[in-house]
This record gives C-alpha cells, sequence and structure tokens, in this order.
C-alpha cells in the first residue's frame, strides 16, 4: 500500500464507529470461530483498518521494540515484515521483527475468502487481519499517541483488570479535558480481538487505542 492509500484509511474513530455492536454481535462469533481453528489460533489476530498519521511519499508506517512511526524502508531489509493486512490482503503496516522472530505468514488466499466472506464487501474496508501478538488472556496492548510532531505511536501490554479506567494523568486520573468523570474515561477504543481456547471464553482483546491526546503512562 503507497502512502496515499495509507493516508485514505478511516482514522480509529470512523472505523469504529462503521464498525456497529449490531455488526459485532453478528460477526465477532462468526470470526472467533474462524481464528480459533489450529490453523490461525495462535499466528492472526482481527481488528479495525484504520491509520495512525499521514505518511510522506515512499514511507510506511513501522512498529520497532513497541513504538510505532514512520520510515522509509529499505527494500533489502529481510526484518521488516507486514503485520496488518486489509480484507483483500494488502498489508498496511509493519512491524521489525527482534532477533531470532520470525514474520507472519501473508494470510492465504482460503483465509482471506472466509474472512472477506463473514465481513462482507461493506465491513471490508473496516476490518482487517493482524498479527497475533500472543498476549494470552487477561493482557492487552495499549497504543497511544507518543509524539505527535514525529508521529510516534507507543504501545505497552498490561493487565486488563488493572486498566479499570483511563490513567492518562501522573495522578492516575485523564487529563485529557473532555471526560466527565477523570476516573473513569472512556476514550479507549478496542481495536483488536484474537481467539483462543479458554474454558469460559475464546475471544480477547488484543488491542485497545486511546483517543486522548497525551501518552498515557
Amino acid at each position: 500500500m503507497d502512502y496515499e492509500q495509507y493516508n485514505a484509511l478511516p482514522t480509529l474513530e470512523q472505523a469504529n464507529e462503521a464498525f456497529t455492536p449490531q455488526d459485532r454481535d453478528r460477526i465477532l462469533p462468526k470470526l472467533t470461530q474462524l481464528f480459533n481453528t489450529p490453523a490461525y489460533r495462535d499466528t492472526y489476530a482481527f481488528g479495525l483498518v484504520h491509520r495512525h498519521f499521514e505518511l510522506k511519499s515512499g514511507e510506511q508506517m513501522v512498529t520497532t521494540n513497541l513504538v510505532t512511526s514512520p520510515e522509509i524502508l529499505n527494500p533489502q531489509d529481510p526484518t521488516v515484515v507486514p503485520d496488518r493486512w486489509t480484507a483483500d490482503g494488502v498489508a498496511f503496516e509493519y512491524t521489525r521483527l527482534n532477533p531470532g522472530a520470525t514474520a507472519t505468514p501473508v494470510p492465504s488466499a482460503e483465509l482471506l475468502k472466509a474472512f472477506r466472506a463473514i465481513v462482507g464487501p461493506e465491513l471490508g474496508r473496516y476490518v482487517g487481519i493482524f498479527t497475533n501478538p500472543k498476549l494470552g488472556p487477561g493482557r492487552t496492548l495499549m497504543d497511544g499517541t507518543e509524539n505527535a510532531e514525529k508521529r510516534q505511536q507507543s504501545l505497552r501490554i498490561v493487565d486488563i483488570l488493572s486498566r479499570a479506567g483511563c490513567s492518562c494523568g501522573p495522578g492516575g486520573g485523564c487529563e485529557c479535558g473532555a471526560c466527565p468523570d477523570p476516573k473513569a474515561c472512556e476514550h479507549w477504543i478496542t481495536a483488536a480481538w484474537f481467539a483462543y481456547q479458554g474454558e469460559d471464553s475464546n475471544m480477547a482483546v488484543a488491542m485497545e487505542c486511546v483517543k486522548c491526546n497525551i501518552r498515557c503512562p
């Protein structure tokens, strides 16, 4: 995907609004069943297709050590690999592999066909396939703006139960200025899910994205 196509992707808010609660009730169980098959369970997740920052010509969005920012890729560098794909199988974000890590296989034609059959053509613009972060039940990735001027996003791995509300400020309360109750900030959007085998559930949140304009510590 070139930079103009990336810049035309929906924002997080647009993708979240398009993927309605009714859509989720209808689609998430089917996607969970698909991604909970042995061939896909520990490899892929699914989530909202959205852009982070606008790219310039030649740039791609790359995550390195939990920090996501634009860079111009070296086509000879085997350590930078795709980790998010649209429903049509087009890579739109990348990750830099740590030593010893292996790349997530590009989603097969079979998986893409099954995925599109579930989400349909309309929602296919807003829901795509991600690399499974392999966090395990009870943990999630929190994704927020690190430095807007440098176009940097940062990721944190946290226990879901420890995040009863937003903890943007140093005192533990949200400081984005838009929350009626700073201790219960609702400026987090669930952006991705992964399937797993468990006694009471087989789907967990893979990533939550913050809408606050500051980095949550």
